[in-house]
């Protein structure tokens, strides 16, 4: 989690984010106020969290 606090935002390109592991890393950036960026064909856990979902 040391990176998260350290990152200006998260891009997450083709990855469904089913894992739990993936998913609090991008609930981690959220909840600091920082962006997150998610690029997926399909919908994924973080589309609601995410400043954008592609």
């Amino acid at each position: 989690m040391a990176a998260v606090e350290q990152t200006a935002g998260l891009l997450v390109v083709g990855s469904s984010l089913m894992a739990y592991s993936a998913f609090r890393l991008c609930r981690a950036v959220v909840d600091q106020g920082k962006p997150l960026i998610a690029i997926n064909l399909d919908k994924t856990q973080a589309g609601l969290l995410a400043k954008a979902s592609v």
